[in-house]
C-alpha cells in the first residue's frame, strides 16, 4: 500500500488512480503478480500506464487490468513466482524485467512510426504554396474585375511563380504582382537565391568543423 500510494503520483492516463482505488482486490492482484518485489512492482506499475497510452487512455487500472497486463509484459515470471526459493527465480526475474523494457520500447517505437507517418501524410496532402498562390490570384481577381480570363490569370502566375520567389505568405504581393502583369504593367521580379551546390556546402561544413576544432 506504501509504495502504491507512492506510485500513484505518477500517471499519464486521463482516468487516474486514486487512494480509493488501492481496494483489497487490486492490493491482491499487485501481491499476486510481484510478491511485493519492489522492482515488479514499479515495473508492472510502469507497464500498467504504457498499456493504458498505446490503448486507450481512458482505461480503468482495476484488479482485471493488472492482471492482463502482469501476463502480457512479464508471462514467464507469472509462472515461476510461486515458487519464490527456486534457484531460477531471480535470473528469470531480471530476464523477465529486461524482456519486458524492450517490449514497452518496441510499442513505443511502433508509435513513434505512426506518429511520423501521420505528419508525412498531412505534409504530402498540403497544397504547395504555388497551388495556394494560384488559387488565391485567381479568386481575388475575378472578385474585382472581369477583364481577364481565368486562364490567363492561371497562365501569369505560373510564369510568375516559376520566375520569381514567392511563398505562401506573398499571398497580397502575389496578387498584386500578377494583376500588373495582366495589365501590361512591369514588375521587379523577386529573385529567387543562389542555391549553394551540394559540393559547396561539405566544403563550407568541413571548413567550420575545421575552424570549431
Amino acid at each position: 500500500m506504501r509504495i502504491l500510494n507512492a506510485l500513484i503520483d505518477y500517471q499519464w492516463t486521463d482516468v487516474k488512480i486514486t487512494k480509493e482505488d488501492l481496494t483489497p482486490d487490486l492490493l491482491k492482484a499487485f501481491m499476486d503478480c510481484t510478491h511485493g518485489i519492489i522492482d515488479l512492482i514499479t515495473g508492472l506499475y510502469s507497464a500498467l500506464q504504457h498499456e493504458a497510452l498505446i490503448t486507450d487512455r481512458k482505461t480503468k487500472i482495476n484488479e482485471s487490468f493488472v492482471r492482463k497486463v502482469a501476463k502480457k509484459y512479464y508471462p514467464n515470471l507469472m509462472k515461476t513466482i510461486d515458487n519464490i526459493d527456486a534457484s531460477e527465480y531471480d535470473r528469470t526475474r531480471l530476464a523477465e524485467i529486461e524482456e519486458a523494457n524492450k517490449l514497452m520500447k518496441k510499442d513505443i517505437c511502433k508509435q513513434s512510426d505512426i506518429e511520423h507517418e501521420r505528419t508525412i501524410s498531412k505534409i504530402k496532402n498540403k497544397p504547395s504554396d504555388k497551388n495556394m498562390l494560384i488559387k488565391s490570384a485567381v479568386a481575388k481577381i475575378t472578385a474585382v474585375s472581369d477583364n481577364f480570363k481565368v486562364s490567363s490569370i492561371i497562365d501569369v502566375s505560373k510564369e510568375l511563380y516559376e520566375t520569381g520567389n514567392y511563398s505562401v505568405t506573398d499571398e497580397k504581393q502575389f496578387t498584386r504582382d500578377v494583376m500588373k502583369v495582366l495589365s501590361g504593367k512591369n514588375i521587379r521580379s523577386k529573385k529567387k537565391p543562389d542555391r549553394m551546390s551540394k559540393d559547396v556546402m561539405m566544403q563550407f561544413l568541413d571548413n567550420s568543423t575545421q575552424d570549431t576544432n
